[in-house]
């Protein structure tokens, strides 16, 4: 294209003077909270998971929590989820172009591009798909646009803007406005099928695009977000997407000026299929089931297929969206449901026969209750082998619980091969002693309740069980969750009436939703959603309605000077 080089010159000079301005620290990317003189930060003292959740509590009964606090918000990329999502409802683009992407990072056990920096490759790989999607704009102008073609400017021009305040999250300054259709005349006198490309290109490349720049309103320690903020993070949140022209009007009517009409636009957004996947990518992160297991010994398990390991992640996916998006559907029946979400291959697998390519309600055996029983939870929580006490109680003291568990140290072998005339029990048993132990003890007799389900997450009767005859025990933790359990189904029915798994649950949602550490300026935030959630009847959907009323949400706090925002 004639105009390749100029646009990939801007488009460098977008991404590295974000990341540059990234680097002087968040007060310099959008000025937020200079020169005020609001709260003072609240000093971080440690506190994370749920006793969050107490120390907001005990805030709330001092009086502490009637001034919004907030920890400090980094500045993020958006995810390859993200990313796909923002150009098929900009663009009606269903490509995924976002799918090659370099992968985000985690934080706080969640996707999240908020620590490391713009790498070469990273920006290649955006300037590239820019490109790309630039030409399918312009291959189908009338379809994407509403114009008759890429001569009526006019129509262009008014299409170029609402799209770049949409893809900029509901924040269009209008120096960058005058900008981006500036550039458009500049080229389109002279070829208007090349500055359409432009204009697209440049909304793809735009800082305002790839990261979250938010200034809030106002100066000082904590400040609102603006409207158009608010109505970005909605759409990033709930939809992981750009805003629609409702949540703009409502922005722009001030309907968002407060929690209730912020968690009257949640609903709405939630109850559109778009939040499926935004859903789907919160429980797929939270029980660890990202990619279908893999990489399993085909001599051992020989029914054991790619297919089959898709269908075990579609299971899990369907199942989430049908409890998150009933009316009724709560915490305790995502752990304790008599059924699930099967097609053939999954049914099959269960012992259910009949069963099509589609995925319906199918009763679960008694072997089974709730995700923690799904074969791709067990399956993943696997070796190649075998199967692992220490991977699956590993997931429930950290997902479930909120109880982290500190990582082996380096150069540890973490595999556990066979031996001859040992039994796998003896195997993980001595491979867990001397200095291991103190950690394995968390980890291990939780596991050891899960010996049913091999490797792939087949149930195994009698002998063909991996052994643990014992019952295994919860130690370490509340009362109401301590004590021996009988299996995964008895596991589970602890851990739905259990405090600390339902504020484990919360908080999960809280670390998804803010895509970030959680900070003790955020008690007064956790315990308010907490509140809201246990109110509901700990229903999933509420949950997320409850995140989106909290300060934590709505408003945001200044950096300290010196502080990196990648």
């Amino acid at each position: 294209m004639r105009y390749q080089n100029f646009f990939l010159s801007i488009g460098s000079l977008l991404l590295l003077g974000a990341v540059s301005a990234c680097g002087k620290g968040a007060v310099d990317v959008g000025n937020v909270g200079a020169g005020g003189t609001g709260p003072k930060p609240v000093a971080d003292d440690g506190t994370r998971g749920t006793p969050l959740i107490a120390l907001g509590e005990r805030n709330r009964g001092g009086g502490q929590c009637a001034a919004p606090m907030v920890a400090w918000q980094p500045v993020r990329r958006l995810s390859r989820l993200e990313y796909n999502n923002a150009v098929r409802d900009l663009f009606k683009d269903d490509t995924h172009p976002g799918d090659g992407f370099v992968a985000e990072e985690k934080v706080a056990g969640f996707n999240s591009n908020s620590k490391s920096t713009l790498s070469g490759l990273a920006a290649e790989q955006y300037l590239n798909a820019a490109l790309d999607v630039a030409e399918r704009v312009s291959s189908t102008v009338s379809a994407v646009t509403g114009c008759a073609s890429e001569t009526d400017k006019t129509c262009i021009k008014g299409w170029l803007t609402s799209t770049a305040r949409k893809a900029f999250r509901g924040t269009f300054a209008d120096e960058e406005k005058k900008q981006l259709l500036a550039d458009y005349d500049a080229l389109a006198s002279s070829d208007a099928k090349a500055a359409l490309q432009l204009g697209v290109g440049a909304i793809l490349t735009s800082a305002n695009f790839l990261y979250t720049l938010e200034s809030g309103a106002g100066s000082g320690g904590v400040v609102p977000l603006t409207s158009g903020e608010i109505a970005g993070r909605l759409a990033l949140t709930l939809w992981r997407s750009v805003p629609d022209d409702a949540l703009l009007v409502a922005a722009d009517a001030g309907k968002l000026d407060n929690a209730a009409g912020v968690q009257e636009q949640a609903r709405r957004l939630l109850q559109d299929r778009k939040a499926d996947a935004a859903l789907a990518d919160f429980a797929q992160q939270w029980l660890n089931v990202e990619r279908p297991p893999a990489g399993k010994d085909a001599n051992s398990f020989p029914t054991f297929t790619p297919t089959l390991g898709n269908a075990m992640v579609e299971e899990t996916r369907r199942f989430f969206l049908e409890v998150a998006r009933n009316d009724s559907g709560s915490f305790t029946e995502l752990l304790t449901a008599n059924y699930t979400f099967a097609n053939k291959e999954v049914g099959a697998f269960y012992g259910a026969t009949g069963g099509g390519d589609d995925f319906v309600r199918t009763p679960l055996p008694a072997s089974r209750r709730g995700v923690l029983t799904h074969a791709s939870v067990l399956a993943n929580a696997a070796h190649a082998l075998q199967t692992s006490p220490v991977l699956r109680g590993k997931l429930v003291r950290e997902q479930l619980l909120c109880d982290p568990v500190a990582p082996p140290p380096p150069g540890t072998n973490t595999n556990v091969p066979p031996v001859a005339g040992k039994s796998d029990e003896e195997l993980f048993d001595e491979h867990s002693k001397g200095s291991c132990a103190n950690c394995h003890r968390y980890m291990d007799p939780i596991g050891k309740g899960f010996a049913r389900f091999d490797a792939i997450g087949a149930y195994k009767e009698g002998a063909a069980a991996m052994g643990f005859i014992e019952k295994p025990e919860l130690t370490e933790l509340p009362d109401d969750i301590s004590g021996t359990f009988d299996g995964p189904v008895a596991l589970a029915q602890k851990l739905a009436t259990s405090k600390q798994a339902q504020q484990c649950y919360a908080v999960q949602t809280m670390r998804w939703a803010l895509a970030r550490e959680e900070r003790t300026a955020d008690a007064c935030s956790f315990e308010e959603m907490w509140r809201a959630f246990d109110a509901s009847g700990l229903n999933l959907r509420e949950a997320l309605v409850a995140v989106v009323g909290t300060p934590a949400f709505r408003f945001r706090a200044a950096a300290q000077g010196g502080q990196s925002c990648q």
